[in-house]
């Protein structure tokens, strides 16, 4: 006997998502604008730890080998940018993960009281014939799968940005070295799209066994 797919009818998997993620961003935008500020942050003090490490190489630790001392005021400022980009990178991780979190909480809390308003709206024989374990299914485990994607999203937005600046950096230091690079990025784009539509079948089959009580 031939088995039916699973996999979801109608637009695709990356139209789907991004039609979800306008509406949760858009359900609380403050939130995950400062999730996205501080992925930013942690991203642009990460290429910027690069810089500060390399000069503080060329100028106090590669001329205290060769002179037996170090610069006058060199270690001072070396101290202090590391000190600075540390703090501006723990800064980034703290405030992405904390309005990353803060986002999704509030997304559910938003999506739970639209549903609830919808259950409470249809009629009581409609109640009696949708079973108990599906109605939760959606006002719990539905609800808390639909915003976990908030959750890795600003990381991944950072992650483009670390990109970006990452490759703004190279072409500054060697074009030929950014070439190399930039040839990686469309592999990986095709390797991750396969992989989801792959998955989207057995995963969309896995969720809808959840209401099955």
């Amino acid at each position: 006997m031939a088995q039916t797919s699973t996999r979801p009818s109608g637009p695709s998997t990356t139209r789907r998502g991004m039609v979800l993620i306008r509406e949760l961003v858009g359900l609380h935008p403050v939130p995950f604008a400062l999730a996205v500020f501080g992925a930013a942050l942690y991203a642009g003090a990460t290429v910027g730890s690069t810089v500060v490490l390399g000069r503080l190489t060329d100028e106090v630790i590669f001329p205290s080998f060769e002179d037996g001392a170090i610069p006058d005021g060199s270690l001072v400022w070396g101290v202090a940018a590391i000190v600075a980009v540390t703090f501006l990178r723990a800064t980034g991780v703290v405030t992405r993960r904390y309005f990353a979190g803060m986002t999704s909480e509030r997304g559910q809390r938003s999506f739970r009281r639209r549903l609830s308003d919808q259950y409470l709206s249809l009629p009581l024989a409609w109640h009696q014939r949708t079973p108990a374990g599906q109605l939760l299914a959606h006002a719990d485990n539905d609800t808390e799968v639909a915003t976990e994607l908030l959750h890795p999203l600003p990381f991944s937005l950072g992650v483009a940005f670390l990109a970006v600046f990452s490759a703004a950096s190279l072409v500054v230091i060697d074009v030929w070295l950014a070439l190399v690079a930039f040839a990686i990025f469309p592999a990986l784009t095709v390797l991750n799209r396969v992989y989801s539509r792959r998955i989207e079948g057995p995963a969309a089959e896995v969720q809808a066994s959840v209401g099955r009580v």
